[in-house]
């Protein structure tokens, strides 16, 4: 479990790199929208093809985000996981122990 919940950091990390570039991508996206629409109002092609990369942009952005939270829910799953079944042994433990001090 140990070396799952270590793969899984490091994808949590990769994710978070992805989430800092692509909003660094939107925020120049943005800045180049801006100018594009107030230099070249006229030339809609130029604001098509900024509006499609922020689009692209958005997408890489939104997926790093989900996965970040995905992988991060499941490792607190297998956190509740190795916690249940560490009391599950305990509990068996102690019930084995009382059953042989009933038996004395």
């Amino acid at each position: 479990m140990d070396e799952n919940n270590k793969k899984l950091q490091r994808e949590i990390a990769k994710d978070k790199i992805q989430v800092i570039l692509s909003g660094i991508a939107v925020a120049v996206l943005i800045v180049m929208e801006l100018y594009i629409m107030i230099n070249f109002a006229s030339n809609f092609m130029f604001m098509a093809v900024g509006i499609l990369l922020m689009i692209v942009a958005l997408f890489f952005l939104i997926s790093a985000i989900l996965d970040m939270s995905l992988k991060s829910k499941d490792m607190e799953a297998q956190k509740y996981e190795e916690i249940y079944n560490a009391q599950k042994a305990s509990y068996l433990v102690i019930k084995r122990v009382l059953m042989k001090w009933m038996s004395v």
